[in-house]
């Protein structure tokens, strides 16, 4: 358990390293919750369950809901933004989700892995915050390994997202 321990520490200070983006997350995310629209959290399939939580979270800003993503999905506007977490197994997946917000000028604060074929579809106004690798860490005797740090790695961001934006409201009072 201190090899995943260890390996998790790692995780979570790549995603600390991205300050600037938490920042930049914050304030597309403050405009929505200070003002006319709200703050919606989606994962990809296997990442639902983690937007389920960070939308039920006791720090979310009120008002934050989670939503099924889904192509047809019509509850988004411009003044609303979008937490998007993508495990990077199912990046392909959600493009055509990614294009739905991009044509509903949605601003996106993504939480994936970078993947040239999102960065290319977000505009000028999104967020990109980097996942670390979801691939298992800890090795075992057979030489195969286990322990996904994905899940933890983005209630972590997603923790860290209302950190951000709670101080940064609090400074606008």
């Amino acid at each position: 358990m201190k090899i995943f321990s260890t390996q998790l520490q790692g995780k979570f200070q790549s995603i600390m390293d991205q300050e600037e983006e938490f920042e930049d997350a914050a304030r597309l995310a403050v405009q929505a919750v200070r003002g006319l629209g709200r703050l919606w959290v989606a994962g990809s399939p296997s990442a639902h369950a983690i937007a389920l939580a960070l939308a039920g979270h006791p720090d979310a800003p009120e008002g934050t809901t989670a939503i099924v993503p889904s192509p047809e999905t019509e509850a988004l506007a411009e003044v609303d933004r979008l937490f998007l977490i993508i495990h990077p197994d199912e990046q392909e997946d959600m493009l055509s989700f990614i294009r739905t917000c991009e044509n509903s000028e949605t601003p996106l604060i993504i939480f994936t892995q970078d993947d040239a074929r999102i960065n290319e579809l977000l505009g000028p106004l999104n967020c990109h915050i980097s996942a670390p690798s979801a691939d298992p860490v800890i090795p075992d005797e057979n030489g195969e390994r286990y322990g996904y740090p994905f899940d933890l790695s983005a209630m972590f961001a997603g923790q860290l997202l209302y950190l951000y934006i709670k101080e940064l409201s609090d400074e606008l009072e």
